[in-house]
Order: structure tokens, then C-alpha cells, then sequence
């Protein structure tokens, strides 16, 4: 055992002293308030002819969800955020399989006429000021989402050049399980680790040592310059310490899409869950 544990630090040893003089790991020039956290609040509303008090509408305990994004573009008076389409696509069939009691709903409708998903978008920008986001177009095969919100006076994030070297430190801006700090933002630290292709036949970068949670889905990734590299929108099954983010190539052509066709909007499906991929190595 003690020579199995020698070897094994003399590995890692010169893995790290050989790795030094090409990885880059100084720190970045952060955009912190470029970064916002999101909330959907999502209420369900039953409607019907009720057995004592005529026809009634009953809002039955809201549901909230949480996700991360960051200011891409402003054009004129709207500031746009990139974040992950699970999120923007709530799974309505579902939302509502969990907040209606069947049992409840007997014992107070005759009838139920018509049931109701209200959602509600909210983006706490790096300002501190809370505004409503619209969702104007989303990629359920990218997992990527635009959010269209009020001007929001913060510089936009760039997106790099090129993509990091493999080994490159990179940093994340993101909202574990919706943990918000004031003023701030939580920033994370991993090892950019390359592209690999995945099952839907799409091209993603694999981040190391980067844990990512319910919450952290659509936060950027950003480089040495303070450059976005990538947007976090899932993690491994088995091995949490390993996060996947859409490539830097894939989120350029997809904003390059969707601002040339603003106004198309397709038809979208998915649901507010962290998703698991796993990639074909």
C-alpha cells in the first residue's frame, strides 16, 4: 500500500511540475455583473364549477426553479441573457402532476373546466435590480435559451476568440442550488478538459473539477481574459466533479442564428431538471 501511494504521488507530482510551464492559471478579469441569477416562479391554477361556492379558480403552492445566465447583447432599450432551454422550458405536463391532489380537487370541483400554468420569469441582474425575462428562442438539441429583459446598464460578456488550451484553468460564475450573494456572485474553478462528441451527435466541452448542481445550469464559463468559452448545462451521473458546457463554437453559431432570425421563435419541449449526458468517449 505505502508503495502503490508513492508511486501514485510521484505521478501526480510530475504531472503538475510538467503541466506548469503550458497551462494558464492566473487569475481572470471577471465580468461579475454581467452574470444574473434567474428564478421561475410557476402557479398552477384549477378552474371549474365548485360544489359549494359556484365557479372558482383555485391556485394550488407555487413551484419555483433556478438557473444561471449572463448579459450576451444589448439592442437598444433590451438587454438579452443566454442561459440553458431546460430551464426556460418548463415541463408544464409535469409541474402540474406534482402540485395537484387529485383528492383535493374532488372534494371541492364538480367539475374541472380548464387548468392553468402561469409563469412567471424573474432576472436579479449584477446591479442588484430584479426584472421579468421573456423567452424568445431556445435549442432543446444545444440546450441553449435567450431571455429578452429590460436594459440592464452592464458591460455585455464577449466571447473569446478561440477556445481555451486543454489544461487551461477556467472559471464559472454560477448559482448552486439558487445560492445568491449579494452584490457578488459564487465563482467556481475548473480544468478545461476538451471537446468530445455526444450522443445527440453535438460537440461539447468537458470541464473537470468543476461540480455543477441544480442552479448552475446556464452559467458561463469564462476564460483568462474574461472571455465566455462556454455555458455549463449539465453534469455526469457518476461522477459529479465533472460538468459538460456547450462549446464556444456552438453558443457563437447559435447567437449568430438567433439574432439574425429574432422574430422566429420554435416550437420548444423540455423540462427544468439538471440534465445527464453521457459523452462517447
Amino acid at each position: 500500500m505505502k508503495l502503490f501511494n508513492t508511486i501514485l504521488a510521484t505521478i501526480l507530482v510530475n504531472t503538475i511540475l510538467l503541466s506548469c510551464t503550458t497551462v494558464n492559471t492566473q487569475s481572470p478579469k471577471l465580468l461579475a455583473e454581467s452574470f444574473t441569477y434567474l428564478t421561475m416562479h410557476v402557479v398552477v391554477e384549477v378552474c371549474g364549477p365548485t360544489k359549494e361556492h359556484g365557479f372558482r379558480c383555485l391556485k394550488l403552492e407555487p413551484r419555483k426553479y433556478s438557473a444561471s445566465g449572463s448579459v450576451i447583447k444589448h439592442i437598444k432599450e433590451n438587454s438579452y441573457v443566454l442561459t440553458a432551454a431546460h430551464f426556460c422550458d418548463i415541463d408544464r405536463d409535469k409541474v402540474m402532476k406534482d402540485v395537484v391532489d387529485p383528492t383535493l380537487i374532488q372534494s371541492l370541483f364538480v367539475d374541472v373546466k380548464e387548468v392553468k400554468v402561469n409563469v412567471l420569469i424573474e432576472v436579479l441582474d449584477g446591479t442588484g435590480f430584479t426584472r421579468i425575462g421573456k423567452v424568445i428562442n431556445t435549442s432543446p438539441l444545444l440546450d441553449t435559451c435567450i431571455l429578452e429583459t429590460d436594459r440592464i446598464n452592464v458591460k455585455a460578456l464577449k466571447l473569446a476568440s478561440a477556445p481555451p488550451n486543454i489544461g487551461d484553468t477556467v472559471w464559472n460564475l454560477a448559482s448552486p442550488l439558487g445560492i445568491i450573494v449579494p452584490n457578488g456572485v459564487p465563482i467556481l474553478r475548473g480544468i478545461y478538459s476538451g471537446d468530445v462528441p455526444l450522443n445527440a451527435g453535438r460537440i461539447v466541452s468537458v470541464i473537470t473539477d468543476l461540480p455543477a448542481v441544480p442552479g448552475c445550469s446556464g452559467s458561463p464559463v469564462i476564460d483568462v481574459h474574461g472571455d465566455l468559452v462556454g455555458m455549463i448545462y449539465s453534469t455526469n451521473m457518476h461522477f459529479r466533479e465533472l460538468s459538460y458546457a456547450v462549446s464556444l463554437g456552438q453558443v457563437r453559431k447559435y447567437l449568430e442564428k438567433v439574432f439574425m432570425y429574432k422574430n422566429k421563435i420554435p416550437e420548444t419541449s423540455g423540462n427544468t431538471t439538471l440534465e445527464v449526458e453521457e459523452p462517447k468517449y
